[in-house]
């Protein structure tokens, strides 16, 4: 009986490490479309930070940086370089 019991334990580990394979691809998945469109609207050479968002590492880093709200520095520049590119 403690066979079987083990036996279902290890099925449904199995199960739900798979799915959180999922949901970890999607979350990356994510972060790469926000990575994407910071390179392309932040990552300019002449107005852009391109210090967080100059090519697609530094963007993907930013991202989770800003997802893990531990990178308030990079979120700070961001929206100060985006603000003042902003005409009216």
């Amino acid at each position: 009986m403690k066979l079987l019991q083990d036996q279902a334990l290890v099925v449904v580990l199995a199960k739900a490490i798979k799915r959180a394979v999922y949901v970890m691809c999607l979350v990356l998945f994510i972060m790469y479309i926000f990575a994407v469109a910071g390179v392309l609207y932040f990552g300019e050479q002449a107005t852009g930070d391109t210090e967080h968002w100059g090519d697609l590492g530094s963007a993907l880093l930013t991202v989770f940086g800003l997802i893990t709200v531990s990178f308030t520095e990079a979120s700070a520049i961001t929206c100060n370089v985006y603000l003042e590119n902003i005409t009216i």
